[in-house]
């Protein structure tokens, strides 16, 4: 197989290697938020993983809220 000397085919080596060797995650832009600039799967992902307390009773006001609203 040719190797690829264009950028993208560089990016592609980079990518490989990041997600290979260091642990990134490689994903869409799908869960990317244009407007907050921040990919808020991964967010939420790493609040409930380092902060489970917090983020529970943050659910906890989010249904005591809907509830008054409805």
């Amino acid at each position: 197989m040719p190797t690829n000397i264009k950028e993208n085919g560089f990016e592609t080596l980079i990518v490989e290697y990041l997600v290979s060797q260091n642990g990134y995650e490689e994903d869409s832009n799908e869960d990317y938020n244009k407007t907050y600039v921040i990919d808020e799967t991964r967010l939420f992902r790493f609040l409930n993983e380092t902060q489970k307390q917090k983020m529970d009773e943050l659910r906890i006001l989010e249904s005591e809220i809907e509830k008054r609203n409805s």
